[in-house]
């Protein structure tokens, strides 16, 4: 059984190798403290990180499952299509689970897609590609960048609004 919080009894304790302290709600709604070992329960710190922190998360509902809209062969498919509209060739393509970003772009052409793009309309997964292969022309986020981001999406500030929508994902 989970140790639990004898102040906050709804509060399961997961303790880590780990430096500092967080509260997390997991997918089935629970509040999970993860917690370094050598943090005591009774400590201050603790108690006042679960005032400010427990009401809240308890605020908190978490997102309905998500159907999986987009194959990975898919997405890759189009960046190649748009590198090709683009004139832009990127050396890698890959597709993994980022925790704060939509994707990347390295300079040496490797363009990373976060995986939560399987889950979000179709219009703001070529916003993305789009976005990161305009760094393989501007490695920056220039007015010329912004340009040529604007040529191949031009409703881009709406598709970047849009995003920010699924950001609590």
């Amino acid at each position: 059984m989970a140790e639990k919080h004898p102040n906050f009894p709804d509060v399961a304790i997961k303790r880590e190798r780990r430096r500092s302290m967080t509260l997390k709600v997991s997918p089935q709604g629970d509040l999970i403290l993860r917690l370094p070992h050598w943090i005591k329960l009774s400590d201050k710190r603790v108690r006042d990180f679960l005032k400010q922190g427990v009401p809240k998360m308890r605020q908190y509902k978490p997102p309905e499952r998500r159907k999986q809209i987009h194959q990975p062969e898919m997405i890759r498919m189009w960046t190649m299509q748009w590198a090709s509209k683009m004139g832009v060739v990127p050396g890698r393509i890959q597709l993994r689970d980022m925790s704060r970003k939509w994707g990347s772009c390295s300079e040496i052409g490797s363009v990373t897609l976060n995986t939560a793009l399987y889950y979000v309309p179709h219009d703001l997964v070529h916003y993305v590609i789009v976005h990161e292969l305009a760094h393989l022309i501007h490695f920056d986020h220039s007015p010329q960048f912004w340009a040529t981001v604007g040529q191949y999406i031009p409703d881009y500030e709406r598709c970047e609004a849009a995003l920010n929508e699924y950001q609590s994902w």
